[in-house]
C-alpha cells in the first residue's frame, strides 16, 4: 500500500502546486479595459466597463470620484457616474492578495447635465449650517462624500479648531440633520496636528487615493502647512486611521521624497485628472492666492506620493496658468474645488477667495492644464456675484464645493466663510452643452482586403477628423489613416476605414480632433487577421502613379488567369477586370479617373491564391 500512498500524497503535492500556481497567475495578470458603454450621462447612469480580469475590482474612479459599482465579473464592471462629476477617463484598480495594479480607459467618459445653468441662485435665506455655539471664526470649509456607502452624498466640513463634522440631507424635511464628528486614530475628533504640534482650519477633501474601496481624507493643517492623509478604517464608517503625511520629490528622477510643506498657511487641497493620465492631481490653493499642482507618482503601491512636476532641486511648486501664460492668482488665500459645471467636457476650477467670492476657471482644452479666466460665480442671470462672510468685510475667506445633496441631478454649491456657516447654491436650469462628439460604436473585422474598421457617431460638434492609429503591441501607436468628420451633426452617422495588408493581431484606436484642436481617443479594438496568401507574387507598378498601372508576374513565371478588383480605404470596389497575368507587364485596361489617395489593389488567381497591395495615387 506504500507506494499507492505515496503515489496519492504526491498527486495531492502537485495539485496543491498547480493551483497555487493558478493564483499566483490569476494575481499576476494585470485587468485591461477594452470599452465601456455608454460613452457618458448624467450623474447616476450605469456604465458598463468590458476588459480581462476584472473580477477583483476594488474600486473605479473618475477624476478621483469614486464611481460606485453595482456589479462585477472576470469580464465586465458595472458603476454609476458619481454627483457632480467631470468628464474625464476612467480609472479602475484591482486588489490581489494586497498587490494593486490599475487600468486606464483610453477614451474620456462624458459626465452630462440635466442642468448645466452657469450662475446659482441661493437656496433659502438663512445659513444651511451654522457651528455649534458661536458661530464667529469658525471658518468652515465643506466637501462632499458619501462616507455610509448610501448613494447620498454627505456635507463634510472642516473647521478652524481642527475638527471636521459630517453632516447628513434629510430629503423628506429638506434639511441638514446634526453635525458628527469624524475620528481618527491619531487625534480623535483633530485632524491638523503634526507631530505633536496642534494646528487648525481643517480644509478636507475626499477621494480614494489608493483605489481600495475606503474614502481618503486629504486635510490641509492650517498653519502647521502640510497635506495630512487619513483613511476610513471600515467602508461605510466615520472613523479614520492614522495620519500619513502627502510627500513630494521636487526632482524629474524621484528619488528622494520629503513632506509636502506649502510654505504659506492654509492649505486647501481638491483632486482631479487633469491631463487624463489615470494619475491623480492634487491641486493646492493658500495664502498666497495660487494654485499649486502636484501628480501621483502612481495609483497604487505610491498613492501618497507626489511629483512637483518641476525640474528644480529646491522646494519649487509648479503653478496653475491661464491660456496665456500667467500664473492664476486670486490674491490672497486661494481656496480651489474642481466640477464640470456646464457639462461641455471641460473641467472647471471654482476658485474661493478671500474677499468672499468665487472665481471660475475653465480648462482651455480637455485634458488641458492651462486654463480661461471665466469670472466671478453669479446667483443671477444679470451677473450679480456670490459674495459670502460677515457684512462690512473683506477677510471672507469663501470655501466652496459642489455636491448634490438632494439628489435632483443638479449640482448643489456649498460655500463655507468666516462665520462658519456654509451657504447652499443650486444650479438654475439650463440646456446641457452638447458633447463635441459622441461615439456609439466602434470595431473592426478581418476582410480578405484587410482589417476593415467601422465606428458610427450619435452626434457631432465641431468635429474636424478621425484618425485612426494602430499598434502592433497595444502600448505605442502609429497614425495609418485619416477620414474627415461630419463638423456638426445631430443625426447617426457612420465611418469605414480599410488598413490594407494588415496581418497577425492588431490593436486600433481612433484619435477624434475637434476644430479647435481638442483632442479624445476612442477606447481600443483589437483584430486578429491571418497574412494574405501571396501566390506568384504579382506586383502593380509604378507606386505611387499618376495614371497608368501595370501588373506583372516575375520573369519565368507561367501565364494565368486572374481577376484584379481595386477598392478605396473603405473597402469599396471602384474597379474590376478579369485578365491573364503574365511577365510581360501589362496596363490594367478601362481604370477609371481617379482622385488622389490610397487604394488597394486584390489579385486573385484562378487557383484561388490572392495577392494585396497598397498603392498611392498621386
Amino acid at each position: 500500500m506504500a507506494p499507492v500512498f505515496a503515489s496519492a500524497s504526491s498527486s495531492i503535492r502537485r495539485a496543491a502546486l498547480a493551483g497555487f500556481l493558478g493564483l499566483l497567475a490569476t494575481a499576476a495578470q494585470a485587468q485591461t479595459i477594452s470599452s465601456f458603454s455608454p460613452q457618458g450621462g448624467v450623474t447616476g447612469t450605469q456604465i458598463t466597463i468590458t476588459g480581462l480580469a476584472l473580477g477583483n475590482t476594488s474600486a473605479v474612479l473618475l477624476n478621483g470620484q469614486p464611481m460606485p459599482i453595482v456589479s462585477k465579473g472576470t469580464t465586465q464592471v458595472t458603476v454609476k457616474i458619481p454627483a457632480a462629476a467631470s468628464s474625464g477617463k476612467i480609472l479602475l484598480v484591482s486588489t490581489v492578495s494586497g498587490v494593486s495594479t490599475s487600468a486606464v480607459s483610453s477614451n474620456v467618459l462624458f459626465a452630462t447635465r440635466t442642468s448645466a445653468g452657469v450662475y446659482l441662485p441661493q437656496v433659502g435665506t438663512a445659513a444651511v449650517i451654522a457651528a455649534a455655539g458661536t458661530t464667529a471664526g469658525q471658518y468652515s470649509t465643506p466637501t462632499f462624500a458619501d462616507l455610509n456607502n448610501d448613494g447620498a452624498q454627505d456635507l463634510l466640513v472642516g473647521y478652524s479648531d481642527g475638527t471636521i463634522k459630517s453632516y447628513t440631507f434629510n430629503s423628506a424635511a429638506g434639511t441638514f440633520g446634526a453635525g458628527v464628528n469624524l475620528t481618527n486614530t491619531t487625534g480623535n475628533t483633530v485632524f491638523t496636528t503634526v507631530a505633536g504640534t496642534a494646528g487648525s482650519y481643517a480644509k478636507p477633501t475626499a477621494t480614494d487615493l489608493d483605489g481600495d474601496g475606503l474614502l481618503d481624507l486629504i486635510v490641509g493643517t492650517g498653519t502647521n502647512q502640510t497635506l495630512a492623509r487619513y483613511e476610513q478604517t471600515t467602508a461605510g464608517g466615520t472613523a479614520f486611521g492614522a495620519q500619513q503625511l502627502l510627500t513630494a520629490s521636487y526632482t524629474n528622477t524621484p528619488t528622494s521624497f520629503f513632506n509636502i510643506d506649502m510654505g504659506y498657511n492654509y492649505p486647501r487641497p481638491v483632486v482631479t485628472d487633469l491631463d487624463g493620465n489615470g494619475k491623480l492631481d492634487l491641486i493646492v490653493g493658500d495664502d498666497n492666492g495660487m494654485l499649486a499642482r502636484f501628480e501621483q507618482l502612481d495609483n497604487t503601491t505610491n498613492a501618497g506620493k507626489f511629483s512637483t512636476l518641476t525640474t528644480s532641486t529646491t522646494a519649487a511648486f509648479s503653478y496653475l496658468k491661464l491660456a496665456n501664460g500667467t500664473t492664476i492668482d486670486v490674491g490672497n488665500t486661494s481656496k480651489p474645488q474642481v466640477t464640470d459645471l456646464d457639462g461641455d467636457g471641460k473641467i472647471d476650477l471654482l476658485v474661493g477667495t478671500r474677499t468672499g467670492y468665487v472665481q471660475r476657471y475653465e480648462q482651455s482644452v480637455t485634458n488641458g492644464v492651462a486654463f480661461n479666466d471665466l469670472g466671478t460665480v453669479a446667483y443671477t442671470n444679470t451677473n450679480t456675484a456670490i459674495k459670502v462672510g460677515t457684512a462690512g468685510t473683506d477677510n471672507n475667506y469663501a470655501a466652496p464645493a459642489i455636491g448634490d445633496v438632494d439628489g435632483d441631478g443638479v449640482e448643489d454649491l456649498a460655500i463655507g466663510s468666516n462665520d462658519g456657516a456654509v451657504m447652499r447654491f443650486e444650479q438654475v436650469a439650463a440646456t446641457p452643452t452638447p458633447l463635441p462628439v459622441v461615439l456609439t460604436s466602434f470595431g473592426g473585422q478581418a476582410t480578405p482586403a484587410g482589417v476593415k474598421l467601422s465606428w458610427i457617431t450619435a452626434q457631432e460638434k465641431n468635429s474636424a477628423a478621425f484618425y485612426v492609429e494602430r499598434s502592433a503591441d497595444g502600448k505605442i501607436f502609429a497614425t495609418v489613416g485619416e477620414v474627415a468628420a461630419a463638423g456638426n451633426s445631430t443625426t447617426a452617422r457612420s465611418y469605414q476605414f480599410l488598413d490594407a495588408g494588415a496581418a497577425g493581431t492588431r490593436y486600433y484606436r481612433l484619435r477624434q480632433v475637434d476644430q479647435d484642436g481638442t483632442t479624445d481617443y476612442s477606447a481600443v479594438v483589437v483584430v486578429s487577421s491571418q497574412a494574405t496568401v501571396a501566390g506568384p507574387g504579382a506586383a502593380a507598378y509604378p507606386n505611387p502613379f499618376v495614371d497608368a498601372l501595370y501588373v506583372a508576374l516575375p520573369a519565368g513565371t507561367e501565364p494565368q488567369a486572374a481577376h484584379a478588383e481595386l477598392l478605396n480605404l473603405a473597402g469599396q470596389p471602384i474597379f474590376s477586370a478579369k485578365l491573364q497575368l503574365q511577365a510581360t507587364p501589362q496596363p490594367l485596361s478601362g481604370l477609371p479617373a481617379l482622385t488622389p489617395g490610397i487604394y488597394v489593389l486584390r489579385l486573385t488567381t484562378a487557383a484561388g491564391t490572392t495577392t494585396v497591395q497598397r498603392l498611392v495615387r498621386r
